[in-house]
């Protein structure tokens, strides 16, 4: 099926009204457009406009604003009130920026809270104020151990990001070897799932978006080490829940550290200056096929993010586009 070419002023009128007629305040839809339509101008599809289409259930489960319930030095424990994800991502990467900026240091856990997309615009958001940040969640079960079948760990993503004085460094990635948003989107575009990444219940790879059951961490024994460690981190010691008693994701925690330079070097501008030349050695070494160029992460969706702002358009999928239309005149997804 042939992709529609849609103006972005167009697609941002859309989910404006999208979010109006699902009953968003104005403020909360401005961090959901840009979340959601970020990832996708990105090429990060998998966490882009499809993550619009579970609104309607997820503003219907709002109970308040995100909330501290504890704070002892500068560590904090916010209850969400089943917030929507963007939303009460923004509220806790901005009490770390304010509590890194007074004493150096903040840890912000998190619970009870739907889910936004990516862990990079709020690391992102962090580094803006010249601090480190280290970002985590649990995802819903998934990755299955070494060898198995049954899924009990969620795709836990870790995101670490860098000031650098101009384009921050960002290392965002999952902790399983595919995304389990590849299956919902395939699903609405009718489409296979890649080769040999999903197992179905009995332990065979399968294409078939209904049969996926299971995914594998990355880098085998590892990576499944890491995927335990952030459930671990962001479930036991945010006092959500983890592995196999998550039922829903308002089971889930999540874990936010700003980490400002200057609390241990006296020139935060020099931190960054070597961080950024770093960057630099790396994209200028030299490669074995001499037609490609070493990248940082980040580098590729910061560069597709660049294109299609100045295009102006935006290539989507024509049943996403007929979904998000009809929320916007006020249907369910």
């Amino acid at each position: 099926m042939s992709l529609l070419i849609l103006r972005l002023e167009d697609i941002r009128s859309v989910l404006a009204q999208l979010c109006a007629a699902q009953g968003v305040d104005p403020t909360s839809a401005q961090y959901l457009i840009e979340d959601y339509l970020g990832a996708e101008l990105s090429g990060i599809r998998t966490h882009g406009l499809i993550k619009f289409l579970p609104l309607p259930r997820a503003v219907q489960a709002r109970v308040g604003s995100p909330k501290i319930v504890s704070a002892q030095g500068c560590t904090f424990l916010v209850d969400a009130q089943r917030e929507l994800g963007p939303v009460s991502a923004r509220f806790c990467a901005d009490l770390a920026i304010d509590q890194a900026r007074q004493s150096g240091l903040a840890i912000v856990a998190m619970r009870n809270s739907a889910r936004y997309g990516r862990l990079a615009p709020y690391a992102e958001r962090i580094t803006q104020s010249g601090l480190i940040a280290l970002l985590s969640n649990q995802g819903g079960l998934a990755i299955t151990p070494p060898g198995g079948i049954t899924p009990v760990l969620g795709a836990n993503p870790l995101c670490i990001g860098f000031p650098t004085g101009e384009a921050p460094l960002i290392i965002d990635f999952a902790t399983s070897h595919a995304v389990w948003s590849e299956v919902l989107l395939a699903s609405l575009e009718g489409t296979e799932l890649r080769p040999e990444l999903f197992y179905d219940q009995s332990g065979q790879f399968t294409t078939v978006p209904a049969a996926a059951y299971a995914v594998d961490s990355f880098g085998g024994a590892k990576g499944f080490g890491l995927a335990l460690a952030l459930e671990i981190l962001c479930g036991a010691l945010t006092g959500a829940k983890m592995g196999r008693q998550v039922k829903d994701e308002y089971d889930l925690g999540y874990l936010l550290i700003a980490v400002d330079p200057a609390l241990w070097r006296s020139d935060a501008a020099g931190f960054m200056g070597e961080v950024s030349q770093l960057g630099q050695e790396i994209r200028d070494a030299v490669m074995r096929d001499p037609q490609m160029q070493a990248r940082l992460p980040g580098d590729r969706a910061r560069e597709e993010r660049q294109r299609r702002d100045a295009v102006g358009t935006l290539s989507l999928h024509p049943q996403l586009w007929e979904r998000l239309r009809a929320m916007a005149e006020g249907s369910p997804a």
